[in-house]
């Protein structure tokens, strides 16, 4: 006797858990979704494409533009243009450098006891109108004085009246405000 061997099939599994009809209409129906998927994402690319050609037109019509409407300035525009400035320049310069001069002027005539609340130019540069207070006459006379010395023109002193000022310990004490107008060659 001869035995015939065959394979042996032994199914331990009793119950199908996947349904291979629901298993194959489920992996159908993923494989439709990643397929609608790329071409969705392709369409997006396209789009995003034809964008950036309209925004890359768009730009070099800008350019275009600008070169139109700028011109290039030769070399000897620009040194035209240069020398045009130069006498504005030192206007500029000069009149910023006689102010401070000026001031450094009128700084140097203060004598102590006397202090400037304000001063005031015209704009036409002819006169100026100086504010302050001094301890006493003596010492308003004083800067009266070194103002005509330095050859200020003419010093007006429009008025002065007594007023109470506080020092800087906190005293009150009478001092002279007064108020001048200096004219002429500032």
């Amino acid at each position: 006797m001869r035995f015939i061997m065959q394979p042996l099939g032994i199914n331990f599994i009793t119950k199908h858990y996947f349904s291979r009809r629901h298993l194959g209409l489920t992996l159908n129906l993923l494989g439709l979704a990643l397929i609608l998927f790329i071409f969705w994402q392709m369409s997006t690319i396209y789009q995003l494409h034809r964008t950036e050609g309209e925004l890359n037109q768009q730009l070099l019509e800008i350019k275009n533009s600008v070169a139109a409407t700028t011109s290039v300035k030769h070399v000897v525009d620009i040194k035209a243009e240069l020398a045009a400035y130069q006498p504005f320049a030192a206007l500029l310069k000069a009149d910023s450098w006689r102010w401070t001069t000026f001031l450094t002027r009128v700084e140097a005539t203060i004598p102590v006891g006397v202090s400037l609340q304000s001063l005031v130019p015209d704009a036409q540069g002819e006169t100026l109108m100086l504010q302050g207070e001094a301890q006493d006459l003596s010492r308003l006379q004083l800067f009266i004085d070194q103002l005509n010395g330095a050859d200020f023109g003419h010093v007006l002193l429009l008025g002065h009246r007594v007023s109470q000022v506080t020092d800087n310990q906190g005293n009150k004490r009478s001092a002279l405000a007064f108020s001048l107008r200096l004219e002429g060659r500032l």
